[in-house]
């Protein structure tokens, strides 16, 4: 199987956005570059988005306010795989943003966070923290989109940075591996909560 290529941190935000592609839709392209070695597939985007993830003032949410569902929670973090190799971080320009509950990340690495609050750091680890390897998770490109002769041994790029690997070919399609490329393994975290907005609460 060819190597994945981390030209760019495949973020936590991005396993929700990789249901957007199934067997029987076929991702869009947007671009290809110069050389016709890349495609870049278009797929679902993560309800908040990352640019907005960096606020220049500093925590909004109460002190004391614990995570909790509904929470709006602003986080850094950095992951590592089971050799110890850093292989996600939150983004340079800031932590990332998302909202406890509506399936931005997996809900194993959601139910560590619970009862954290503004400030507190922690490192544990989690099974499947990327989803579990599925061997039925495929998309289609068609042939016409893509460079000459592209095929089984090729990668292709989606937009959110990451290449995945084309694991077949039919007459007028090639096949990828849409898994997220650190499905299945045993990650460790390590967490910094930036902010946490809970829900308000009527009487």
């Amino acid at each position: 199987m060819p190597a994945t290529h981390y030209t760019r941190a495949p973020h936590l935000l991005i396993v929700a956005a990789l249901a957007a592609l199934s067997c029987s839709s076929e991702p869009a392209v947007e671009s290809q570059d110069s050389a016709g070695h890349e495609q870049v597939a278009t797929a679902g985007a993560p309800t908040d988005n990352l640019a907005d993830a960096k606020e220049k003032s500093g925590p909004k949410g109460d002190p004391n306010s614990m995570i909790e569902k509904g929470s709006r929670v602003k986080m850094t973090y950095q992951a590592k795989d089971e050799k110890g190799e850093v292989v996600d971080s939150s983004p340079e320009k800031g932590p990332i943003q998302f909202v406890v509950g509506k399936g931005q990340l997996q809900p194993s690495v959601e139910a560590m966070l619970m009862g954290m609050k503004i400030g507190q750091n922690k490192t544990f680890s989690v099974e499947n923290a990327y989803g579990e390897h599925d061997p039925t998770k495929t998309g289609k490109m068609d042939k016409k989109v893509l460079p000459e002769g592209t095929g089984v041994g090729n990668n292709v790029k989606l937009v959110q940075g990451y290449y995945v690997p084309v694991i077949g070919v039919d007459e007028h399609h090639v096949i990828i591996d849409i898994n997220h490329p650190l499905a299945g393994q045993t990650i460790t975290f390590e967490v910094t909560i930036e902010d946490v907005i809970n829900p308000t609460k009527s009487g």
